[in-house]
């Protein structure tokens, strides 16, 4: 499942669910955010995608996922505009086989 914008931020206000080895592709285009809501992003053991020029950002809580056995990559354009997705079903969080920490890396370099 893919949601897009060209130009606008999506917000997680609802479940969103690619079962099995499904993805979940949340791109928001310009200067669109991917925002936390009421909902959460799931997958059996497939991959879930998020994009923007910020993930989280300007949200009381993080975005919630439920991963099974799957994977996340988060890709950032913004300058510190990454809050942490939380896993909404593992208290210890993400394990590091799950995911891509390239880019978020990338920005907490540029934020020191």
């Amino acid at each position: 499942m893919t949601v897009a914008t060209t130009a606008g931020s999506i917000t997680v206000a609802g479940n969103v669910s690619a079962p099995g080895a499904g993805t979940v592709t949340l791109a928001a285009g310009g200067a669109g955010n991917v925002l936390a809501g009421a909902g959460r992003i799931s997958t059996g053991n497939g991959s879930v995608s998020l994009s923007g020029v910020g993930i989280g950002v300007g949200a009381a809580s993080p975005v919630l996922t439920d991963l099974g056995t799957g994977s996340i990559k988060l890709t950032t354009t913004g300058n510190g505009a990454l809050v942490m997705p939380r896993s909404a079903t593992t208290a210890g969080g993400f394990n590091t086989t799950q995911f891509d920490p390239t880019r978020a890396l990338a920005v907490q370099a540029r934020r020191r």
